[in-house]
């Protein structure tokens, strides 16, 4: 047992003082003020089984979009990666207006820092229409901001395509 609790405290480290703050005022809001929702209609040359695998790698493998924040006593708020990313949540819509609606209620709802990521997908799937959905913590903005994030998922998204075309040759 006090051989796991070496191992866990070396994989936390202190947060940085203005994650520390975010995370202070992140405590004392009840309706996900330190949250945003972002949107983008995709066209229809989307592949989207490649786009949730993209999306599910940035998550797993951009540092510091794959940490949890936890309060402790002697420490101050420490960070640790994840145990587990979010996944990506699919979910099927008939307007575009049900995606802005989930996405505000998403962003309404505030994340519990210690058990989930700052940073969720999500793709809105209807007939003619494809919209990818994200909801992102500012604790996250400290260390990446939004051009990063989307230049990361299309990075991704293209690797696993050039990957994908020299697979099928």
């Amino acid at each position: 047992r006090q051989r796991q609790m070496c191992i866990r405290d070396r994989r936390t480290e202190k947060a940085s003082e203005a994650e520390e703050q975010i995370w202070f005022e992140h405590q004392q809001q009840q309706h996900g003020e330190s949250q945003h929702c972002f949107a983008w209609t995709l066209d229809s040359r989307v592949d989207t089984g490649r786009l949730v695998n993209a999306l599910t790698l940035v998550q797993q493998q951009t540092g510091a979009a794959n940490l949890n924040y936890d309060y402790d006593d002697a420490r101050g708020l420490v960070r640790r990666p994840a145990s587990v990313s979010p996944g990506v949540t699919i979910q099927a819509i008939r307007h575009e207006r049900q995606a802005s609606e989930a996405l505000l209620r998403l962003k309404e709802t505030p994340f519990d820092l210690a058990s989930t990521t700052p940073l969720h997908f999500y793709l809105f799937i209807g007939e003619e229409i494809c919209i990818l959905g994200m909801v992102v913590h500012d604790i996250l903005f400290i260390s990446l901001g939004l051009p990063e994030i989307v230049q990361t998922v299309s990075a991704f998204y293209n690797c696993l395509l050039y990957t994908s075309d020299a697979a099928d040759e």
